[in-house]
């Protein structure tokens, strides 16, 4: 179950099911630690999963040394390492309360000693210690495989939540 995760509308369902499928391709090579930097070892830049996100939907960027930064129209920086108010509402999340920026929460069904029952994409992306351990970083088709799972296979015809799907 994804966590602070809505219904999506159609048209952000077939957000996610782009993301998805974009990440499973070699169209965008796999960071760490921002949505988007340089890739310092050769040529081109480094994504985030949810940096992936925000490129698809045609977010605006600024170059800030090695790291790149989502900015609005007004030039100010939105977003570094976690998806903008725009990239949420594009992927139909929302936010937290307490207005942080969704991560890509995902309930695994389990409670670490601090009561945390989930793991965020960014995690899983970068490789972290979850839950007390310290968990390896998957790759773009393994984060694919858990935006599907848990994302889009719910709200797709036949899906548990499919009649929860927005016009």
């Amino acid at each position: 179950m994804a966590v602070n995760d809505t219904a999506p509308t159609k048209a952000q369902l077939e957000h996610r099911i782009l993301w998805r499928d974009t990440l499973r391709t070699s169209a965008y090579k796999q960071g760490k630690g921002a949505l988007k930097q340089d890739d310092l070892k050769g040529d081109g830049c480094l994504h985030c999963c949810l940096g992936v996100a925000e490129e698809l939907r045609g977010c605006t960027w600024k170059d800030d040394r090695d790291t790149w930064r989502v900015v609005n129209e007004k030039g100010h920086i939105v977003a570094e390492v976690v998806l903008s108010r725009d990239g949420v509402e594009w992927l139909g999340f929302q936010f937290a309360a307490h207005g942080y920026a969704y991560q890509g929460k995902i309930d695994f069904g389990y409670e670490d000693r601090f009561g945390t029952k989930y793991v965020t994409l960014a995690e899983l992306n970068d490789g972290d210690r979850v839950h007390g351990k310290a968990i390896p970083p998957l790759a773009f088709d393994q984060i694919a495989d858990v935006i599907d799972y848990f994302l889009i296979r719910p709200f797709v015809p036949g899906g548990d939540r499919a009649h929860e799907v927005r016009p």
